[in-house]
């Protein structure tokens, strides 16, 4: 392992091989509130109130990936059913479905 000037950890000290594109410490506080570092926030869009996700695979121990949440599904899947009037007439289909 690299020796530098610094005894703290680098993306080299965990295996990484490849570094990656932005690499950044944060801090969990007393009640595990983590403190998410303004570049991280800032690359995922982060504001106030967001809700993330946090996900570790079982075969990546000591690893967890965080994203955040859309605030709504709506528009997620735009052409699932072959476009926006094909979904409209879909679901105009389905609720006509229900009533029969």
């Amino acid at each position: 392992m690299p020796r530098g000037d610094s005894i703290a950890p680098t993306f080299e000290t965990f295996g990484v091989v490849k570094p990656p594109a932005l690499q950044e410490e944060g801090e969990v506080r007393k009640k595990n509130q983590v403190t998410v570092p303004m570049p991280i926030a800032t690359a995922l869009g982060l504001r106030a109130g967001d809700r993330l996700l946090f996900v570790i695979h079982e075969h990546e121990r000591g690893e967890a990936h965080l994203y955040r949440m859309p605030e709504s599904f709506a528009g997620v899947a735009p052409h699932a059913y072959g476009g926006s009037r094909n979904s409209s007439d879909f679901m105009r289909a389905e609720r006509e479905a229900w009533e029969e």
